[in-house]
């Protein structure tokens, strides 16, 4: 999935809805790795929907997560030498 259909999950829609009865920001970004993945439930994901219309911080930050994840699924994988992988294990770390 390309980094701007990504962004295209989170388009803004605004609402006359109720901002007090809005789930909080905190379940939100609790939520927001499932909400990426499509993993939430229909009525979570509608109520996350309902957020981001709302608030530009969480839609801000959503915004980000997805960015973040979309590059990360895209960057491809490389084989770590051995003798690295030997080095990284030989470094002692702090008590």
């Amino acid at each position: 999935m390309s980094i701007g259909s990504w962004f295209s999950r989170f388009g803004r829609k605004g609402n006359d809805s109720d901002p007090v009865s809005m789930v909080p920001c905190g379940e939100v970004r609790e939520s927001g790795s499932d909400y990426i993945d499509g993993d939430c439930e229909e009525q979570v994901q509608s109520q996350i929907m309902q957020h981001l219309g709302l608030c530009t911080d969480c839609d801000g930050w959503l915004k980000s997560l997805a960015m973040t994840v979309g590059l990360l699924r895209e960057t491809p994988e490389i084989e770590v030498p051995e003798s690295t992988m030997e080095r990284i294990r030989g470094i002692q770390r702090p008590e």
